[in-house]
């Protein structure tokens, strides 16, 4: 909502750079691409899931938690990145989703890696990549998009906190520090890790550069699928 949303709703009704002051990042957390039980076991790579879809066209179709978000925009991407046409479904959230995917009702899914860790021990989940730089320890057998030569490694999630605009600097300093001690708390770190979320902080100035960084990689992917909240 504040980097993505900018550019698929015509009046959003807040700017995120000058409505809002950063305090700072407190996690971050990769998105999974997954198939399920309507796919052949036989499929369990990326590359075998391509050559599936296309003997199988009309089952080039995936989930995903929110019409307009950033795993639909990936799942959109990476049907573009294979040369083959995917059709998204929108759920109200990603467990609605996973558990269509779960019943063999839907193909594929793309969500946040948190939400597919508990239904991982099932064995009906098979998630063929992930974004970010380097492997996720929740899942250290699936490759990253990068691995793969797939250029999705940054679509990844954070969650940062912010404060009104006109805060004063005293009081975005004192809440960043108490973050930074806060983040650091092993229980936190614990808490965020079953989520399938690192725990992360970073400056009031890093945020700052994550979020207009991020909003002008968001643009570019948005004037390419060609989506906003009224299309």
């Amino acid at each position: 909502m504040m980097t993505l949303y900018p550019h698929t709703y015509k009046d959003l009704g807040y700017d995120p750079v000058k409505d809002f002051v950063p305090v700072g990042m407190v996690s971050t957390s990769e998105v999974g691409f997954a198939i399920g039980p309507a796919v052949p076991e036989s499929v369990g790579s990326l590359n075998d899931y391509l050559a599936w879809i296309k003997s199988n066209p009309d089952s080039a179709t995936f989930g995903h938690g929110a019409t307009g978000s950033g795993p639909h925009f990936l799942g959109e991407l990476l049907g573009r990145l294979l040369g083959v046409k995917m059709v998204q479904t929108g759920f109200r959230g990603s467990q609605p989703a996973i558990v269509d995917l779960l019943g063999g009702h839907i193909p594929a899914v793309a969500a946040p890696l948190g939400e597919f860790l508990p239904h991982m021990k099932t064995g009906k989940i098979r998630v063929l990549g992930v974004t970010g730089a380097n492997r996720s320890r929740f899942l250290t057998n699936v490759p990253t998009f990068k691995e793969l030569h797939i250029a999705l490694s940054e679509m990844t999630e954070w969650f940062g906190v912010f404060m009104p605009a006109g805060t004063p600097a005293q009081a975005v300093q004192q809440a960043s520090a108490a973050m930074k001690s806060a983040v650091a708390n092993p229980e936190l770190v614990k808490a965020y890790a079953m989520m399938g979320m690192e725990a992360g902080w970073s400056s009031p100035e890093g945020l700052s550069d994550r979020l207009k960084n991020d909003i002008k990689r968001w643009q570019a992917v948005a004037e390419k699928i060609g989506f906003t909240a009224q299309s």
